[in-house]
């Protein structure tokens, strides 16, 4: 009797933990590692975390997921953020789109701030605190500068900032990006469900 109690526990600790298991890759399933590709050695990047020095951040969603990051959008970020935490530019640029007009708890609009760079890539710093972007268009931003504050507009139910880096101001096509200030030199994109501290960096003039 106890070895029947024990194999019918057994298969149902077994069973509650694939189930668990199967949870967890559906959240963060990555793609065929080959659609997710051409990242730099991280301590080479062009980019840094977009949040001040010695703050840490956690990744919600990261590149190539399942979920919202996949087709055009694959290499996206989507960083943990409290309501009015500070942003910081990831990479020095022009501001070429600024929107901050939209309330938080918003689900159907958003705030943004988009940054082209001298390879005419763009930033995009979505999820903006209402009347909490910084800089205005034309603006010449430094790599590290403040942009303003996070908020918590469009469908998600909890506060967070989307990252993501397209071709050209007239695309939607993301591009793979990793950060120079995390303290590693791997060739990948940032782990999911991770927290990454920004370390002390050097600016880049571009």
């Amino acid at each position: 009797m106890s070895m029947r109690i024990s194999c019918y526990m057994m298969s149902k600790i077994l069973a509650f933990f694939t189930v668990f298991a199967l949870m967890s890759c559906a959240k963060y399933k990555i793609d065929d590692p080959k659609l997710c590709a051409g990242y730099v050695a991280a301590n080479t990047s062009n980019y840094v975390l977009p949040i001040n020095v010695n703050y840490t951040i956690r990744v919600r969603e990261t590149n190539c997921t399942s979920n919202t990051h996949s087709g055009h959008w694959r290499y996206s970020y989507d960083f943990e953020m409290f309501e009015n935490s500070g942003v910081y530019a990831a990479r020095a640029g022009t501001v070429v789109a600024v929107k901050e007009d939209v309330a938080d708890g918003d689900a159907l609009n958003l705030n943004y701030i988009y940054i082209r760079h001298a390879d005419s890539t763009v930033a995009r710093y979505k999820r903006m605190k209402k009347d909490g972007v910084t800089p205005v268009v034309g603006d010449v931003v430094t790599q590290g500068q403040a942009l303003g504050t996070s908020g918590n507009t469009d469908r998600a139910p909890t506060a967070f900032l989307h990252f993501d880096v397209v071709e050209n101001q007239q695309s939607d096509q993301t591009v793979a990006v990793n950060f120079r200030n995390i303290g590693t030199s791997r060739a990948e994109a940032l782990a999911p469900d991770t927290v990454y501290r920004a370390e002390t960096f050097t600016p880049n003039a571009n």
